[in-house]
């Protein structure tokens, strides 16, 4: 965990100096900040799905998969909550996954 140490590290000497923090700081201090709450994230997730939401933060996985993540992310890893999803105004909708099958090739 060295690197997270060495993020923690730099937060904590851009606090000290608090105003006199240089543009460049300000945007490693948001990006480690965000890179903390991705690490928390995929710490609270069940362990059956860590490793494909760690991968979606990294951009390690094709866009089907980096869905999914997201839509099980936003329904509590419940699958049953993502085939049921009524948030028809998310962009992701009509693509999430675990939908019923309506017609298909025969």
């Amino acid at each position: 965990m060295k690197h997270d140490d060495d993020l923690v590290r730099r937060r904590e000497e851009a606090q000290r100096k608090r105003g006199r923090i240089e543009p460049r700081q300000a945007r490693q201090l948001v990006v480690s900040e965000a890179c903390e709450a991705q690490a928390r994230r995929v710490a609270s997730a069940p362990t059956l799905y860590r490793k494909m939401l760690e991968k979606s933060f990294t951009g390690g996985l094709s866009p089907r998969q980096t869905i999914k993540a997201k839509c099980l992310d936003c329904s509590n890893f419940q699958r049953d909550e993502v085939a049921s999803c009524r948030a028809v105004a998310c962009p992701l909708w009509a693509l999430r996954p675990y939908q019923a099958q309506t017609g298909g090739r025969k």
